[in-house]
């Protein structure tokens, strides 16, 4: 039975996960460090000092090129917000709704920093909805690392066998199952291959599957 959701952010809550892979490939050309599809989707999930750590490992010594590059990724991806506003996944207020009707706590369990995440919940008006929320240095170790997961269930005072996650990404799902938690990948970036179906409780196309499902999960 499930008595509380946890929630990862960007990808899952907000469709932001597309405008950060084109912000990092342009950064990352035009400094002479190009990052692939690939190793830009490795980046999600966690923050921004682990992924500092990835980056040194296919160019070592480049940490200063690293932060001018996240510098300017973040530039290029706040001026599309403010034009346009945080792009909003699918079925997410209703998921919300559906949660609060219910009377399940939610934490927001996310990789990104604080100050970005509380922008993207004060232009959205989704914070009224948390119970709790986890973000990016928050923990000392990232996605896969299940601590940010277990903390939340800590937080919402329901054990991780009871919580369900809903994550987009490999190193979110990883984190979900090491946890103990019930795992729902909705897909973004990322593709429901062979070894991420073995992790996954559910598959589900969007946050309204989500909702449609939250009355049987909580029998």
């Amino acid at each position: 039975m499930i008595r509380a959701v946890l929630m990862d952010m960007d990808g899952v809550m907000f469709d932001t996960e597309r405008l950060s892979t084109v912000a990092w490939t342009k950064t990352s050309q035009k400094y002479g460090c190009p990052l692939t599809r690939e190793q830009i989707l490795n980046f999600r999930g966690s923050n921004m000092w682990d992924n500092e750590k990835k980056f040194l490992e296919l160019y070592p010594g480049k940490s200063e090129t690293y932060w001018t590059m996240r510098k300017e990724r973040y530039e290029m991806f706040f001026a599309y917000i403010d034009e346009h506003g945080v792009p909003i996944k699918p079925g997410l207020y209703e998921l919300l709704n559906t949660l609060k009707e219910y009377n399940l706590p939610v934490c927001v369990a996310t990789g990104t920093a604080r100050e970005t995440a509380e922008m993207y919940w004060e232009k959205t008006g989704v914070k009224p909805f948390f119970s709790a929320t986890i973000c990016g240095g928050e923990v000392e170790r990232s996605k896969p690392d299940p601590q940010v997961f277990l903390l939340a269930a800590e937080k919402v005072g329901v054990p991780p066998e009871e919580c369900m996650v809903i994550e987009d990404s490999p190193n979110g799902l990883h984190a979900a199952r090491a946890a103990g938690c019930y795992t729902v990948m909705v897909p973004d970036e990322s593709q429901p291959d062979d070894e991420l179906l073995k992790i996954c409780d559910e598959v589900l196309p969007d946050l309204n599957a989500v909702a449609a499902r939250i009355p049987e999960l909580i029998k």
